[in-house]
Formats: C-alpha cells, structure tokens, sequence
C-alpha cells in the first residue's frame, strides 16, 4: 500500500489578545499590590499621628494642677487673684499662637512637617527644664505664656493629616475626628495623675511631662517620615541635579 508518511504539526502560536489579556492582569494584581502596601503604611503613620497627638495633649494637661497649686501657694489661698494670673498667661498664649501658626506653617513647607513636630517636643523639654530649676509662680506663668511653639505641635499633625490624605476632605475630618479623641483621653488622665504627683511637689509632674515630650520625639524621630509633598519634590530634584553633576565629568573623559 506505501508508506505512510506521519508529519506533527506544531500548535498555533498564541493571538495577541490573550498574551494582553494575561500582561492587563498582571498589571492590575502589581498595582493592587502597590496600593495595599501604600494603604497599610498610611495607617501606620496615622496611628503615630494620634500617638503623637494623645502624648503631647497629656504632657500640656499634667501640669494643670501643678500651676493652680503653685499660684495659690504664691497669693497665700487667694483663688481670684490665682485665677486671674491663669488667664493672663492663657490670653497672651492664645495670642501668640494665633499670630505663630500661619508663620511656622510657612516653614514647614520649607523645612518640612517633621522639623515643625520635633519643634514642639524640643521646645517644651526646654520649658520643663527651666520649671524644674526653679519651680516658682513667676517661672510657671513665663513658660506658659511663652508656650506658642509647644503648641504648633497639633498644627503638625493637622498638617501631616492633610498630606496623607490629600485628595480625600472626608477622609481628613474622619482622621482628625479619630485624632482628636486623644484630647479626651488626656483630659481625664492628666489631670488626674498630675494631681497625684504635686501632692509630693511640683517636680514631679513637670518630670513627667518632660519625660512624654522626650517620648513624643522620639516617636517623630524613629517612626515618622517627611509628608510634605513640596519638600520631597525639592529635595528629589536637588538629587537629580547632584546626580547630573557627578555624571558630567564622568562623561567627559575619554574612553580608553
């Protein structure tokens, strides 16, 4: 009959649409990915925001009492008069933080957000070392009314908060409605536990807070990246310009 003659035919190679079919899935799964991790370390630094937020609240409010002690030790009981000199210092405060906070937020959108956090904690260590020298009436009410840069520190994280969120206004007022929580928390802690301290003095509860401020930089030092969008973008194009300069003498000599 002959021989028969067996040939194997290869498969067709594959169409186009499946092969970008297959590239489009794998594109969505990477960007699904990149979005997810993007999404866990926002939380992270939202959850170092409201701890940041929650220890310098308790640091402010540990030293209640000890102020209304000291001040009622200096006018011998008097309340008015100790009451009066709370409010002087709280006015001259809030003075000096309305016409404070638009100036540093200049600045940190030139030195960036972590320099106006380090600036808070820094500054009150300050304050508290001063208070711990010379733990007097007239020494309480100068570090209060000069605590403006203490308080820039929840402008920081107002600041922060917006960064990360940028884009997303709902977002924002939930974050900082979750934030401000720590207000709460420290209303009731700190002066409840800074009135425990300055019934054995009033070092006690300024050591402490000293001791939160030093905390809350620590926080801002080890786990809090820079958020300002213009800084980032001025320091990535000064290392792109660093780049090109160190490239152009490179390029400049002759191959061997």
């Amino acid at each position: 009959l002959g021989d028969v003659l067996v040939c194997r035919v290869p498969p067709p190679p594959p169409g186009r649409a499946p092969r970008l079919a297959m590239a489009a899935a794998l594109l969505a799964a990477r960007a699904a990915a990149v979005a997810s991790e993007r999404e866990d370390r926002r939380q992270r630094l939202l959850e170092t925001l409201r701890t940041n937020w929650a220890l310098h609240m308790t640091s402010w409010m540990l030293l209640a009492d000890a102020r209304t002690d000291t001040y009622l030790k200096h006018f011998g009981g008097d309340t008015t008069a100790s009451a009066a000199l709370q409010a002087r210092g709280m006015v001259f405060m809030l003075v000096s933080n309305l016409a404070l906070a638009p100036f540093f937020a200049k600045l940190s959108e030139k030195y960036g957000r972590r320099a106006l956090l380090l600036l808070s904690p820094l500054y009150s260590l300050l304050l508290r070392t001063i208070e711990l020298l010379s733990p007097r009436a007239r020494t309480l009410f100068l570090t209060n009314a000069l605590a403006a840069p203490v308080n820039m520190g929840p402008l920081g994280v107002s600041i922060c908060v917006a960064d990360l969120c940028v884009g997303d206004p709902s977002r924002t007022g939930m974050e900082m409605a979750r934030i401000s929580t720590g207000t709460y928390v420290a209303a009731v802690l700190g002066p409840a536990v800074g009135a425990a301290l300055t019934a054995g003095g009033v070092r006690r509860p300024v050591a402490l807070s000293a001791l939160l401020s030093l905390l809350q930089g620590w926080l801002v030092l080890r786990r809090m990246p820079e958020t300002s969008p213009a800084f980032l973008a001025r320091n990535r194009r000064r290392l792109q310009a660093q780049a090109g300069e160190a490239e152009g003498p490179a390029q400049a000599l002759p191959s061997p």
